[in-house]
């Protein structure tokens, strides 16, 4: 590469990375919105990948305690089936103004057209103001777009002042009754629910004392809070087989990151010592050849760059914070077993390849390092067999002698899994210089 050609990928590069940063700042923004949401004990997430980002609870059937995954997998299977719409579907939108001037701020909210069907109502935040959020029923949304396109894709709601601004607010001034403390979030989830189900006949927003004179939030079924997209509902499979598997084992639980997607898909939780364990799910994604009636020269295992129908969504990036990687093998005729490959085992070869298409699936591992995959399997014939090979590979991965005979308590200790929080790591990921060893110069090849 040129010099010139350098300095403009460089350039490419920090323009990327603050895009980047912007991006998972707004993560960080919305994983707030959601911890504080959590006090509502009726408050749900919904899955990656969902129609909404998350809703209330107003079905007939108590949901019993445990962590959101726990209630979020209980919905799902009570409710996946079943006529019954026990939800209200809720979105949480992050804004900020937009111009070149204060006369020009403008503000703007983005739907999908199934967003804008069955939305209740909008969370609204900005990273200007965290400590403030906006409860918005989306009846006063929709007398704002009365007329969307029948065949869009995104409606979008520019909100502009009425007078100059100065300076430019988080908040557009229209917004100005429904916003309130962030700390009084779940209490003002729950009067949306009460005037839902009839326990009252007022939606009042105790901070500012405006009273919602809205029709009754319309009900909908679980499933709005499943993915819409293929890719998700694989990975969502994958991942509640997990999830049951070591619902009632002691050393470990499964449940959601709080940050998805910069975080990866799930997280393993040591009950002792509160270690957190990141894992990128993918199906498909990794897919190899074993056998004793091999020739060595024909063992391999391959892998795919990009994330099917997402391109340039590398996984294998040195801005990948995640500790392992867990892989069905559709491509491979194993069709009970999984991969469960530690981030430091991944071949070299592999991280930051950009493919040349879409069929560009044979970034090979070579033939004599293949052996060591076979420590990396998951049985996932029974959830018995998934919570042990997975617990296996932790420890074999952090006690070097390969046994299981350690207590785990004292063997997740070992440094080689730093016992860092979700938030920590994604903190540290907004750095410019990633904390697991990469860096964005690596990228930068000038010869």
């Amino acid at each position: 590469m040129t010099s010139a050609g350098a300095r403009e990928h460089g350039a490419s590069l920090a323009i990327g990375f603050r895009i980047a940063a912007l991006q998972q700042t707004v993560y960080l923004s919305e994983s707030r919105v959601f911890n504080h949401a959590d006090a509502n004990k009726h408050f749900l997430r919904g899955f990656e990948g969902g129609i909404n980002d998350c809703g209330l609870y107003v079905g007939d059937q108590t949901l019993s305690d445990g962590t959101q995954t726990d209630k979020m997998f209980e919905l799902d299977e009570r409710y996946r089936d079943s006529r019954e719409n026990p939800v209200l579907p809720i979105e949480i939108k992050t804004i900020s103004p937009k111009g070149n001037g204060d006369a020009n701020m403008s503000w703007s909210l983005g739907f999908s057209r199934k967003q804008y069907d069955t939305c209740q109502a909008v969370l609204v935040n900005t990273v200007k103001e965290p400590d403030l959020i906006a409860l918005i029923p989306m009846y006063y949304i929709r007398q704002r777009i009365r007329t969307p396109a029948k065949d869009g894709d995104k409606i979008a709601d520019h909100i502009r002042p009425l007078w100059t601004i100065h300076p430019a607010q988080a908040y557009p001034p229209e917004m100005a009754p429904f916003i309130l403390p962030i700390a009084m979030l779940g209490r003002a989830l729950e009067n949306m629910r009460d005037y839902a189900i009839g326990a009252t006949k007022l939606w009042v927003n105790e901070h500012t004392g405006v009273r919602f004179n809205v029709p009754v939030p319309t009900r909908h079924a679980s499933t709005i809070l499943r993915p819409d997209f293929v890719p998700w509902q694989n990975a969502l499979d994958m991942v509640a087989r997990v999830h049951k598997a070591f619902k009632y084992t002691k050393n470990f639980r499964m449940e959601f990151v709080d940050l998805f997607p910069i975080s990866g898909d799930m997280k393993l939780v040591h009950n002792a010592t509160g270690t957190e364990i990141l894992v990128e799910v993918k199906k498909g994604h990794c897919d190899f050849t074993l056998g004793e009636e091999l020739e060595p020269s024909q063992r391999y295992m391959k892998h795919g760059q990009d994330v099917r129908g997402l391109r340039d969504k590398q996984v294998f990036s040195w801005k990948a914070p995640w500790d392992y990687i867990y892989t069905v093998q559709e491509r491979s005729k194993r069709r009970e077993e999984a991969l469960f490959i530690p981030r430091d085992k991944i071949p070299k070869s592999w991280w930051n390849q950009i493919p040349l298409g879409a069929d560009d699936y044979n970034l090979a591992w070579p033939a004599n390092n293949i052996e060591t995959v076979r420590q990396y399997v998951v049985d996932l014939r029974s959830p018995n067999s998934i919570a042990t090979d997975i617990k296996r590979i932790i420890i074999l991965t952090l006690d070097q002698t390969k046994s299981i005979k350690a207590q785990d308590d004292i063997t997740i200790k070992k440094i080689h899994i730093k016992p860092l929080s979700e938030l920590q790591v994604a903190e540290r990921h907004l750095m410019i210089d990633d904390p697991r060893g990469f860096s964005p110069a690596q990228e930068l090849n000038t010869t």
